[in-house]
């Protein structure tokens, strides 16, 4: 009789479980995809990581774009400075800053002169210069010049990008 008892007890608890469980399940998800609350564990975000290529379009680099500071058009090449770990290095890929332009600008870069686009998180501070303005940028002692043909394009996506104030 008591065995009978403990079966009976366990089969309709676990059965309770199973409901509980299963329409637990089904208002999370229903309120997930409402919006109406997070999940209790976002995933962690994925670091887009960049491939670099070159003229040719054979990858040079793969590098996460949180690394990188800016690019730099030197002639035929373009100067890639990056920061890892607090630490700076710079390496150097042949290829144009055009190409450089349409390949990068969705993943948060803009370019700000001529011959230099940098990261919208890695910018500073941006004052005013005698000829201009320039770009400071974070654990750099890097300064970026800011021509007067993307000042007004420089700006806004600063303003956007909402990680500083102008000076």
């Amino acid at each position: 009789m008591h065995e009978q008892l403990w079966y009976s007890f366990r089969y309709t608890f676990l059965s309770g479980l199973l409901f509980y469980s299963i329409f637990h399940t089904y208002l999370r998800l229903k309120l997930e995809s409402t919006g109406a609350v997070t999940p209790p564990h976002p995933e962690k975000p994925q670091v887009d990581m960049l491939e670099i290529k070159d003229e040719k379009g054979k990858i040079r680099l793969e590098l996460p774009a949180e690394s990188i500071l800016c690019f730099e058009a030197t002639g035929n090449y373009v100067t890639i400075h990056i920061s890892e770990n607090e630490k700076q290095r710079k390496e150097l890929v042949r290829n144009n800053m055009k190409s450089i332009v349409s390949a990068f600008s969705e993943y948060g870069f803009t370019q700000c002169h001529r011959s230099y686009m940098v990261r919208l998180g890695a910018v500073s501070q941006v004052r005013k210069t005698g000829n201009g303005s320039a770009a400071s940028l974070k654990g750099s002692d890097l300064v970026i010049p800011v021509s007067r043909t993307y000042t007004a394009s420089f700006s806004e996506a600063i303003r956007a990008h909402g990680n500083m104030a102008e000076a």
